[in-house]
């Protein structure tokens, strides 16, 4: 269903005017409390001044990420850089300032780069630095956290104005944390979450069944859903669902049809298990008699049974497909892409990292138990590098980050770069993780960076502060000028962002391209799954063609084709397209005809590359468990630059830098290199209320398409074609 109902608009009506400022009270998401502010209390607030040569910085950055030019690979020292971009006038204007203000020079801290200036303020100096009143907020949808920001906007002295393009920790709000690793159990929270502010019951017919997440696992898929009891209402007693409400829930029936074999049918009858979940009764069921990577379609009607009345079956609820695959290892992952089992990085110069926000930390007993059950051997298993916090609890985000790109690339000295909040407001800012990377020495910096965080493209400078896009444009540039790969996840809500406010849409007006995705200085990875179904002809049910026997291949993730979420790609609203890529995306808008009047033709087009990003295996707390989301994608596509890198750095070769240029210059010339997906759509979102789908999306077509890139790596001719499409390398 593609629309709101009238009720469901009303709802979003109201949501979406709690999201305005009103008297100064309320800012995207974030109320302001009566709670007096201790003037003493610290703030933290980031001066980026304005760079210089950028048109320069700009044109050096194509030169030495081109594989055809003479440049090719040859970056610039930190001396170069700096002097290139550096802004010591500025620096020293604004600092000179602060001093005069009385600010401490102790708690001014400089970069290396010469063109930010982070300082540490209280509260009264901010108040009267910069004329404004600070106040604390907490945010409509996370009570527990907390904010220090002025309730209204502010003005540069005019003595650093011209010196300054953006200062963050005044007046920006940030959105809430949006990781990329999907879970059930952080499905059927953000899940739940939606429908609650949806108010997706109101309305339901009697003894109707609203399905919360299904998750499918081998042969078998774990059904949470919601009832509406037969007198109308929504129960209230967990423990006899519906008792009070016209009739107990009894049980649910589950009917489900194979949709490439229709007679292919299984049926389970089964007593709910029920509890409370924020608000709302939440109850389980597990259906079992799947086969494996074969789309179903589940039809779902709750018994009730009246005090003294005869039983009562509620309407059937038609469910989206799903497909129950087998859990993804180390060895199953290095065998889709052809990867020697004993595969290591050639040299321990090939180094890697995966950054990490929102207190998502990492176990090193898990990180270690994870290498004993996959049976993978590593040199560096004991050498993490840890940059910033790393503490209880641990984050199921950072395991899967750091277990697989370690994991796939063994032999890689890893750091862990873990970037700390100034508040218990977390904030996914990206940009200062690339100033703390760049301010390191250059032998700390790790040359492949994994990165699974992002948002809406249109919600970068709304939230965090107007030009903080641009400048992180600037910054990726700079670190690929160092010799820096930077990889990042490309969302896990279709093409739409279909994550409802207020980080991502909630309608189908248009699609919405994600950050840092539409950056063209980043390299994107989308994700796919596991199956032998990998050819579209697989799922004509009128053909008939029986598909199961054959290799296992790759399909995108999307809901349309049994999967709980889709994989994110499209075409950017505020970048436009990169130049590396415009022979392989004209040959897809060819094929797409009048469809292009939906999207921005002239926007880059993402993701760039893809790896499978489903049923991936972690062990969290001790325990294995199963993890999605383009967040495993992300660190498997890095883990196999990883080995490219260290290939290329015992002979003595430049380190990749930024791949992108090479990347489709390979797929250009040496096709092979890459597994192309053919199937997919990415027209839905993930599970929650309507809309889950759209009426329209992108198609998985030969070729490079948004929604795998250019496809899934063939490590042995990726990494031997590397080389050979480098003009001054040959």
């Amino acid at each position: 269903e593609s629309t709101e109902t009238p009720h469901h608009m009303f709802s979003l009506l109201l949501l979406l005017a709690a999201f305005a400022v009103c008297d100064g009270t309320s800012i995207n998401g974030w109320q302001r409390t009566s709670a007096q502010v201790d003037k003493s209390q610290p703030m933290v607030v980031t001066f980026f001044l304005q760079q210089n040569n950028l048109e320069k910085l700009d044109k050096m950055f194509w030169d030495v990420s081109d594989p055809d030019s003479d440049n090719y690979g040859k970056y610039l020292s930190d001396t170069e850089i700096t002097s290139l971009v550096g802004n010591p006038t500025a620096e020293k204007i604004v600092t000179q300032w602060l001093s005069e203000q009385d600010v401490s020079l102790n708690t001014i801290h400089r970069y290396r780069t010469r063109d930010a200036l982070k300082v540490h303020l209280s509260v009264e100096t901010v108040e009267r630095l910069f004329s404004v009143k600070v106040h604390q907020f907490k945010h409509l949808f996370a009570t527990n956290r907390t904010i220090l920001r002025t309730a209204t906007p502010f003005s540069l002295h005019p003595h650093i104005r011209s010196h300054v393009s953006l200062v963050t920790g005044l007046h920006d709000f940030p959105p809430l944390p949006k990781t990329r690793a999907i879970t059930r159990e952080s499905l059927l929270n953000k899940a739940l979450d939606r429908h609650i502010m949806a108010d997706s019951m109101s309305g339901m017919a009697p003894g109707s069944v609203q399905l919360v997440i299904q998750f499918p696992d081998n042969h078998e898929v774990k059904i949470s859903f919601m009832v509406t009891c037969p007198n109308g209402k929504e129960p209230t007693d967990a423990n006899a669902v519906c008792a009070n409400e016209g009739g107990i829930l009894q049980a649910l029936t589950v009917y489900g049809r194979n949709m490439i074999r229709p007679h292919d049918t299984f049926q389970t009858e089964a007593q709910p298990d029920c509890a409370m979940q924020k608000g709302k009764i939440v109850c389980n069921v597990v259906a079992t008699g799947l086969k494996s990577y074969e789309p179903y379609v589940m039809e779902l009607s709750a018994a009730f049974m009246p005090s003294g009345g005869p039983p009562i079956n509620g309407p059937w609820f038609v469910t989206p497909p799903t497909v129950a695959t087998p859990w993804q290892t180390a060895d199953s992952v290095k065998a889709l892409y052809n990867i020697p089992e004993d595969e290591t990085v050639a040299t321990t110069d090939s180094t890697s990292s995966v950054g990490e926000f929102e207190q998502q930390y990492y176990s090193q007993a898990d990180l270690e138990t994870w290498f004993q059950l996959m049976g993978v051997r590593n040199t560096q298993l004991k050498n993490v590098t840890v940059v910033g916090p790393n503490h209880k609890p641990y984050g199921d985000e950072a395991s899967l980050d750091i277990q697989w790109l370690m994991g796939l690339a063994p032999g890689s000295p890893m750091t862990y770069w873990s970037v700390k909040a100034t508040s218990t407001a977390e904030i996914d800012n990206i940009l200062e993780w690339g100033y703390q990377v760049m301010n390191a020495t250059k032998n700390k910096r790790p040359l492949i960076n994994s990165l699974s965080y992002g948002m809406t493209e249109v919600n970068v400078d709304k939230y965090l502060g107007k030009g903080y896009m641009a400048r992180s444009e600037v910054q990726f540039k700079i670190m690929a000028l160092s010799g820096l790969t930077i990889l990042i996840a490309d969302g896990d809500e279709g093409a739409y962002d279909l994550g409802g406010p207020p980080m991502s849409a909630s309608t189908c007006d248009r699609p919405h391209a994600d950050w840092p995705s539409n950056s063209q200085h980043v390299t994107s990875v989308g994700a796919t799954f596991a199956t032998p179904f990998a050819e579209p002809i697989c799922y004509n049910d009128k053909i008939g063609i029986d598909c199961s026997g054959q290799p296992i291949r790759e399909a995108a993730v999307g809901v349309d084709y049994g999967m709980i979420w889709t994989t994110g790609g499209g075409f950017s609203n505020f970048t436009k397209r990169a130049p590396y890529q415009q022979k392989q995306v004209e040959h897809y808008m060819e094929k797409q005809g009048n469809f292009s009047i939906f999207y921005n033709k002239m926007g880059r087009a993402y993701p760039d590359v893809s790896a499978v990003g489903h049923a991936l295996t972690i062990v969290q707390n001790g325990k294995t468990m199963q993890v999605d989301g383009t967040s495993a994608s992300c660190p498997i596509f890095a883990a196999v630059m990883t080995l490219i890198n260290g290939q290329r750095l015992i002979r003595k070769l430049p380190p990749l830098g930024f791949a992108n240029p090479l990347l489709y210059k390979i797929a250009e010339m040496h096709p092979e290199a890459f597994n192309d997906v053919t199937v997919g759509n990415n027209r839905c979102g993930a599970f929650g209320p309507p809309p889950l789908c759209c009426p329209t999306g992108y198609d998985a077509e030969p070729g490079w398409d948004p929604l795998t890139g250019l496809g899934t790596p063939n490590y042995p001719e990726l990494k031997a074609a590397a080389n050979k499409v480098v003009k001054r390398f040959n």
